[in-house]
């Protein structure tokens, strides 16, 4: 499965607001998100924004016994240029958790903006169900990446 927004904005001004740390943390507090920081920086070509997040998640009973209420992750944003666009990696290490969370991204120019796209994959470690958490997560990460999304376009929409 994968995410895709299409932005009206120039993809200048989309990743300058998608690599900027203060407006990640402001966009992850808005959206419920208990706590977050961010940094970014520049290593060789390459721009890393690395976001440590606490969320409460709306897990069904039996995950929620097994990962709880609470999560601390980070989640880290590797931006390299591509051709007239931008590509990465994005990491999440949800901190105690039998999780592996990862993402290949990339931001193109297209006619009247940008678009994003983002294609997670899941891996859990858990005996029994872990292919059906995996596919929960899955589907919670990329709900969570269509609502920062959204806010990301309607934040960039009001200028």
């Amino acid at each position: 499965m994968a995410v895709e927004y299409r932005f009206k904005h120039d993809i200048g001004t989309v990743y300058d607001l998608l690599t900027d740390p203060q407006f990640l943390v402001d966009r992850c507090i808005e959206l419920g998100g208990l706590s977050a920081e961010g940094e970014a920086k520049e290593v060789g070509d390459d721009t890393v924004v690395t976001t440590h997040r606490t969320t409460n998640s709306d897990l069904p009973g039996l995950l929620k016994k097994l990962i709880g209420a609470e999560q601390h992750y980070t989640l880290e944003e590797t931006w390299q240029a591509a051709g007239d666009g931008w590509r990465g990696r994005m990491t999440v290490d949800i901190k105690g958790q039998p999780l592996d969370i990862s993402a290949n991204f990339e931001l193109k120019p297209i006619a009247g903006g940008c678009v994003y796209r983002l294609k997670p994959q899941a891996r859990a470690s858990i005996p029994v169900i872990g292919k059906q958490v995996e596919k929960f997560i899955l589907q919670q990460f990329e709900n969570d990446a269509n609502n920062e999304l959204n806010y990301t376009g309607k934040y960039l929409d009001k200028g």
